[in-house]
């Protein structure tokens, strides 16, 4: 989605329920590799907190969170959200609004949610993948923790 040159998405919306977790996202217009200074503030004014993703313009996504795991998690889902607009055409022409999750649906999903993964946001599901990678042969030397 912000490898698009058109820039016709502002914003990701509630189109997926992995879509709900990446507010706010916040957004970069790439100017190049990170070198000096004054490119590396203007990045990291461009990534305020309470945000954890961002899309770089002409360059891709970046995230961020308190442990690498919730930093996948968000780009797992961000990554997921992005393949889903390409696919549905939402590069190209809006969201239909019968298509966005509705905010009552998200405000009860996440207050479910911050019961269950608010501490621990993306490590059940780094080690599952992490799993999966060592069931494979590619032995990720990640300690599990269950």
């Amino acid at each position: 989605v912000s490898t698009q040159s058109t820039g016709t998405v502002d914003d990701i919306l509630p189109v997926h329920q992995d879509a709900m977790y990446l507010r706010p996202v916040s957004h970069h217009k790439f100017h190049g590799i990170v070198t000096d200074d004054s490119e590396k503030r203007a990045l990291a004014a461009d990534f305020p907190a309470p945000s954890k993703c961002m899309l770089m313009h002409g360059h891709g996504l970046m995230t961020g969170g308190r442990t690498i795991e919730e930093a996948f998690l968000y780009m797992y889902y961000l990554h997921n959200v992005c393949q889903l607009y390409v696919d549905a055409g939402y590069t190209h022409k809006p969201v239909p609004e019968d298509k966005i999750i509705p905010e009552e649906v998200i405000k009860m999903s996440m207050e479910v949610d911050e019961v269950n993964y608010d501490k621990d946001f993306g490590e059940m599901d780094f080690e599952a993948l992490s799993r999966q990678l060592d069931y494979a042969g590619l032995e990720t030397g990640y300690p599990y923790k269950s």
